[in-house]
Formats: C-alpha cells, sequence, structure tokens
C-alpha cells in the first residue's frame, strides 16, 4: 500500500519511537491511579465486562544467561506433535549447531503447563462487518464442548480507545462466549476518509498494544498464544526515494523491540484472516542493518511468521471460526529448550534460529532470530 502524505509520516514515526521508549522502561510503571482504576472496576460472575488493562508491579522472571525457546512440531496435516525427546532436535545459531542446556516437553494435559490463549477481536483494522464475523466466531469456538476449554483463554477488545480485557483468564467458555456477546459496537474515532494519515494511525496504534500485550506477558510465567483476528494493519510500500535514514532507524529500532519482546513473552502470534504467507514472503527474511529495514517488516502478518506463527488466509469463505481453531491448535504439546546464545561484543546483532527434528514427516516452528546482547 502506497502511502504519500511524509510530514504525517515523520509525525507518527517520532511518537512509534516515544512508544518503543516507553516500552524499554515498562508499561507497568504507568502508575497506581491505572492499577486502581482497572481493579475497581473487576467485574462479578453475574456482570462480566471487559475493563481497561491493569498495569503490572514492576517484576517478573529473572533473567538468567540461557535464552529460552518454544516450539511445537506438526505432521502433515498440521496437528501438534507430542512425545519427542531432546536427542530428536538440533538448534542452529546462525547455521551454527548449538548445545541444548534444557528440554521439557509441555503436555497438553499439564495443568501448570498449558499454553494461555489470547484472542484479539480487532475493532480498529477491521470494517463493522469483519468485526461482527470475528465476534461470532469467537462465540462459537469458546461454545465448543460445552463450553468446557482445554485452555485457559483471555479475550482482548481492540478500539480507536485502546486495549480492553477481562481480568483473567479462564477455562469457561460458556461465560466468556456470554462476556463477548455482550460487548458493544464502537464508533470510529480515526477516520477512514483521511487516507494516509489514518493508516499510518492504525499501524502504530496496532503496533503499541501489539508491544503493551508483549509487556505485560512477559512478567507471567508460561508460553502464550495470541490470536489477532481480522486483517491487520495498514503499512506503507516504502518509495526508496521517500524512505531516509532516519525511517529506516526507527524502523530497524521497532523490529528489534518487537522481535525480543514476544520472545521473552514466551508469545507466538497468529494472524487469523491476515492473509497468506504468499503475499509477504519478501520480507521474511532476517533484518540485519537499518538499511533493509521497512514498515512491512512490522506488518502484523510478518510479525506472526517470525514469532513462530501463522498468518491464515479467509478468502471468500468467511469462516474465521475455523481459523480460529486453526490457530488455537498452536496451543496444544509444545516444547522448551535453552541454549547459551553466543556473545558478539555489540548490540543488535541479528542472529537466525533454526530447529530441526530428525523425524521424517514432522516440521518444528519456533522464533525466526533474535537480537544479540554484547
Amino acid at each position: 500500500m502506497k502511502i504519500a502524505h511524509r510530514p504525517q509520516r515523520t509525525s507518527i514515526s517520532n511518537r512509534l519511537a516515544l512508544v518503543l521508549c516507553l516500552l524499554a522502561f515498562g508499561f507497568a510503571r504507568t502508575g497506581a491511579a491505572q492499577s486502581d482504576a482497572g481493579a475497581a472496576q473487576q467485574p462479578t460472575p453475574r456482570d462480566p465486562v471487559l475493563v481497561p488493562r491493569p498495569a503490572l508491579v514492576p517484576g517478573g522472571e529473572a533473567p538468567s544467561g540461557a535464552m529460552r525457546l518454544d516450539a511445537i512440531v506438526t505432521d502433515a496435516s498440521g496437528k501438534a506433535v507430542s512425545g519427542l525427546e531432546a536427542k530428536d532436535f538440533t538448534l542452529l545459531d546462525n547455521r551454527q549447531p548449538q548445545r541444548i542446556v534444557s528440554f521439557s516437553a509441555n503436555s497438553e494435559g499439564d495443568a501448570g503447563m498449558r499454553t494461555e490463549v489470547i484472542l484479539v477481536i480487532d475493532a480498529v483494522n477491521a470494517g463493522l462487518i469483519q468485526v461482527g464475523m470475528e465476534r461470532a466466531a469467537i462465540e462459537k469456538f469458546l461454545q465448543k464442548n460445552d463450553g468446557h476449554l482445554s485452555q485457559p483463554v483471555s479475550v482482548f477488545w481492540f478500539t480507536d480507545a485502546g486495549l480492553k480485557v477481562q481480568p483473567k483468564p479462564s477455562t469457561d467458555g460458556t461465560g466468556m462466549a456470554k462476556l463477548v456477546h455482550q460487548i458493544q459496537p464502537v464508533v470510529h474515532t480515526i477516520h477512514n476518509a483521511s487516507g494516509g494519515p489514518a493508516n499510518l494511525e492504525k499501524h502504530q496504534l496496532s503496533l503499541k498494544s501489539l508491544l503493551e500485550i508483549a509487556d505485560y506477558e512477559r512478567k507471567r510465567p508460561g508460553r502464550k498464544v495470541l490470536v489477532w483476528t481480522g486483517p491487520g494493519w495498514p503499512y506503507s510500500a516504502a518509495d526508496p526515494v521517500l524512505y531516509d535514514k532516519r525511517e529506516h532507524d526507527l524502523d530497524f529500532e521497532g523490529i528489534q523491540t518487537v522481535s525480543n519482546a514476544l520472545r521473552e513473552a514466551r508469545m507466538e502470534v497468529c494472524s487469523a484472516g491476515g492473509g497468506d504467507p504468499f503475499y509477504v514472503r519478501e520480507f521474511m527474511k532476517g533484518v540485519r542493518t537499518p538499511e533493509e529495514a521497512k514498515d512491512a517488516h512490522l506488518s502484523l502478518q510478518v510479525l506472526a511468521l517470525n514469532s513462530g506463527g501463522q498468518t491464515l488466509n479467509l478468502g471468500n469463505s468467511g469462516q474465521f471460526e475455523d481459523l480460529i481453531r486453526q490457530c488455537v491448535g498452536d496451543a496444544g504439546p509444545s516444547y522448551t529448550l535453552s541454549f547459551d546464545p553466543p556473545r558478539d561484543g555489540r548490540a543488535n546483532v541479528y542472529h537466525e534460529l533454526k530447529v530441526q527434528v530428525d523425524k521424517p514427516g514432522l516440521t518444528p516452528r519456533t522464533q525466526a532470530g533474535y537480537y544479540g546482547a554484547p
């Protein structure tokens, strides 16, 4: 999508840089007032509502020298495979084999190891009809198996005003379906008639919200699968004549921030309705220098694939429920590996990651890469 209006782009870029700086210090430091406001709106079982996302107290898991990666392995039908052992895996960092320091196989039935599912209803980038389809599909998904969910699920409502969410994950699908049904349509404050500036504002707000989720989730243990319904956010085609060094630098900073945030949150992203991987194939190579960075590298579809997730095409079927179920399939059996990442002597060096499984017919998926520390 070609974006003109360069003055507005610079303004948006400055705001994106500010967002990234805020994220570096943590959204948890936004103050007790926001946390108290969220706590004051806690719903009762009889009156389920979505509330503003509360801030967490700074903390979380202490970092260690080893880097942890979550991986899933699927068979030819796309179903997650269990029962593999450490000896079945090879981990490559920049094509060099690495010693696996620790390994665990996470079964879907292990209550303490279940993957959390986060369902995002995107009312910013989708039209009113599509938002209705998203909600209806999520309601149907939640009510399968008489409302008994295999994994804990959270629902996020993403609007022009930001994110709202239920206070904590739940396995009560029936109750959550009622909650989703209660969500009221909202009036857009970002007007599509403004063209390029509106697209840029959606791009920036969507990235900010994704990073806010990751920043919150990195302080909570366990693996997560984030299912973002809808087409994803718009991005610039980046005319090389207009794309100067500052633009490249800002996008490169954004790519590093999002990549590392998703890995630290142990969060795989799945784009339900964002399109086939074919359409973003030219942006899937790891970005090693600022000169290579473009807005498209920060699209939902590219971020999803680089997180070890999927981007799924809705096509003409309108079957959002099938896409959601396919995304949630990644929350089944998984594996956690850790290794000691090599030191580069300088920051922000890109490392390509690859996991191989020594069994025919199986396909592993994990984060595509990371940016190393000095």
